[in-house]
């Protein structure tokens, strides 16, 4: 890791890992937005006592060397920003309301074994959409919903970026302000434990379904009249 001098504007900017598969491709990045973050400030280092007075209160913020542009997004922008209402109070936060744990044993019928979450984002009044990011898609099966690539800042979300199984789910924003998502366990013959992560497009805060247990489910195939 390099650090670029925090005493000049510098602007270090290179593809992503995603940015340089598209290019490889032949796609067009077809760059319209950006997105800023203020991962690698240290915010304690912000100094009320300073002997110089308030206009050097953040003096030492301001100082502070920046890392170089990673090719890698999803450990440059951990921590992204949003522009609220002036008015905002609050910042915003997920609701995440998770199902009763799937049911266990032999007799349960897999198709029937269904989980519903349903999530929101309170303290912001545009419309938002969720995805769902889970680092073992071969465990759980989506009722709603399909399975796609991890691309783009969600590996943030995943210890690693590379993990090739690891999924995301894009969940719509109902009339009623709530998006909702149906899960349930694939076939295995053993438990699993797994983490559901939630994760506003729109604002980047998120809620985690941890320690998610998901039960055996042993399909059983007679095989008497082979």
């Amino acid at each position: 890791m390099g650090y670029l001098d925090g005493s000049t504007i510098t602007v270090d900017a290179v593809l992503t890992k995603y940015g340089r598969r598209l290019l490889s491709r032949g796609t067009a990045l077809g760059i319209n937005s950006f997105c800023l973050s203020d991962t690698g400030i240290d915010y304690n280092l912000w100094n009320t006592d300073h002997p110089s007075g308030s206009a050097f209160y953040g003096e030492a913020i301001e100082s502070l060397p920046q890392t170089e542009a990673l090719a890698q997004g999803e450990y440059e922008m951990r921590n992204r920003l949003v522009t609220l209402p002036r008015s905002t109070t609050a910042l915003p936060i997920i609701d995440l309301q998770q199902p009763p744990a799937f049911k266990e044993g032999e007799a349960v019928a897999t198709e029937r074994n269904v989980g519903t979450w349903s999530v929101a984002t309170l303290n912001y009044s545009p419309a938002d959409s969720w995805i769902v990011v889970i680092p073992n898609r071969q465990h759980i099966l989506p009722v709603t919903g399909v399975w796609s690539d991890i691309a783009g800042v969600a590996h943030q979300f995943i210890a690693a970026a590379d993990i090739p199984s690891a999924g995301m789910i894009e969940i719509k924003q109902g009339a009623d302000g709530r998006g909702e998502l149906k899960l349930r366990p694939a076939a295995d013959d053993q438990d699993r434990f797994t983490t559901l992560t939630f994760i506003s497009t729109q604002t980047g805060v998120w809620a985690a379904h941890s320690n998610l247990k998901i039960p055996k489910q042993v399909i059983k195939v007679d095989v008497s009249n082979l």
